[in-house]
């Protein structure tokens, strides 16, 4: 089967917080937060939805195609994926933006504060996924630019392919309609927890 894998492909920024993040809060400050928090590690790590999905096909030995926008700082990235069995032909490289970043600090609870960065992410919007009809058998939208992951499910609804939907981190941003798009396109459909 070939797949090809959409969503986020980024660098990922890990620290650890000694203390509870809970322990650092106010109550009667909660209107205006500001914390810094002095963190004991930063571990960087090859990262994204799309790009550990196709890493993890890819060790499988399925030689997943990787679609999405990366920053000119992704060479090293690109070099190790195939590596690993991951076809970046599908990747293209924003003339303006970063590659996406992720941000997070865990405390010893276990509780995370995150951000992420899209940067080129955001020309994910700019793909066709119709121009894979008759190249894959599936097609995985993962997590990434909202208005890419509704087109990536128009454009393989329209063109025929099989999609599989995976809201992921994202669900928190898209809309009811928005979700509902996206499912009643996909022929699999991929939820967490959350």
């Amino acid at each position: 089967m070939r797949i090809a894998v959409t969503g986020s492909i980024a660098t990922d920024h890990l620290m650890t917080f000694p203390g509870k993040f809970v322990d650092q809060l106010m109550p009667d400050k909660l209107d205006k937060v500001a914390l810094s928090f002095l963190v004991d590690t930063l571990v960087i790590r090859r990262g994204g939805v799309a790009a550990n999905i196709a890493f993890g096909l890819g060790c499988l030995g399925l030689r997943p195609l990787l679609v999405g926008t990366v920053g000119s700082d992704f060479s090293d990235y690109r070099e190790w994926l195939e590596q690993h069995g991951v076809e970046t032909s599908g990747v293209r490289e924003s003339e303006h933006q970063h590659t996406a970043r992720f941000v997070g600090t865990t405390d010893v609870d276990m509780n995370q504060i995150a951000s992420f960065y899209p940067g080129a992410m955001t020309e994910d919007r700019n793909i066709d996924v119709g121009e894979l009809a008759g190249q894959v058998d599936l097609v995985l939208i993962g997590a990434s630019d909202p208005d890419a992951m509704q087109a990536f499910t128009k454009q393989c609804v329209a063109s025929r392919i099989p999609c599989a939907a995976d809201t992921s981190w994202q669900l928190a941003r898209l809309d009811g309609e928005q979700v509902r798009s996206l499912m009643a396109g996909a022929d699999y459909l991929f939820c967490n927890e959350y």
